[in-house]
């Protein structure tokens, strides 16, 4: 379980490895990512997802078919059928360098994979459908701003400005990634030394 109480992660996987984590409570949370999906990007025409129950019944399927998408899951116990398998094991792959090479706490896993999967997603892949660009830039069809990932690396110590700090002085606190949902572009999860982690842009 990680410091925001999440015990899994609903990954989504398009054929030009556009890759999206959503870390989650529990599995049976999954319905709450394709309300994230939707919100972010808009409803996809079809998703093929693996046998697992949270996603062929319940709230899942109910949701994906109120906005148009098609549901086609994969056979049981056939994990070779599913494109997401490949990129898991790529995200996996990354998740493991950063947080060791890091030496983060395990309690920050969600935010680690979270970043790893949008690194992917604005990463030149050696694919033909990419045409040399990123799959970011291929689903979205606007050339992909890297600014807010590049300028720091995971767990990476970082000053911080608090607006509440009348002196404004300087803080230490640890990057953990863009924030998507509080702020602008250029906003910051930042993990302060309370344990906390707050959203700053002046980093």
């Amino acid at each position: 379980k990680s410091l925001d109480q999440n015990t899994c992660a609903q990954v989504y996987v398009t054929p030009f490895e556009w890759t999206k984590a959503y870390p989650i409570p529990a599995r049976k949370d999954a319905h709450l990512a394709l309300d994230l999906l939707h919100h972010q990007y808009g409803v996809f025409h079809t998703i093929i997802p693996d046998n697992a129950k949270e996603l062929t019944k319940g709230g899942f399927p109910e949701k994906a078919r109120k906005a148009g998408s098609l549901i086609f899951p994969v056979e049981a116990y056939t994990p070779n059928q599913n494109r997401a398998e490949s990129s898991i094991r790529e995200l996996k792959r990354m998740y493991r360098r950063a947080m060791i090479a890091s030496t983060a706490p395990r309690a920050l896993w969600d935010h680690c994979f979270e970043l790893q999967a949008e690194i992917r997603s604005h990463t030149a892949l050696d694919l033909l459908a990419l045409q040399g660009d990123v799959p970011e830039t291929v689903l979205l069809g606007d050339t992909t701003d890297i600014s807010n990932l590049c300028q720091f690396s995971w767990y990476e110590l970082v000053w911080h400005i608090d607006p509440r700090d009348s002196l404004e002085k300087k803080k230490l606190g640890r990057w953990l990634g863009p924030s998507h949902n509080i702020g602008d572009a250029m906003s910051y999860k930042i993990l302060v030394k309370s344990g906390l982690i707050v959203i700053q842009t002046s980093v």
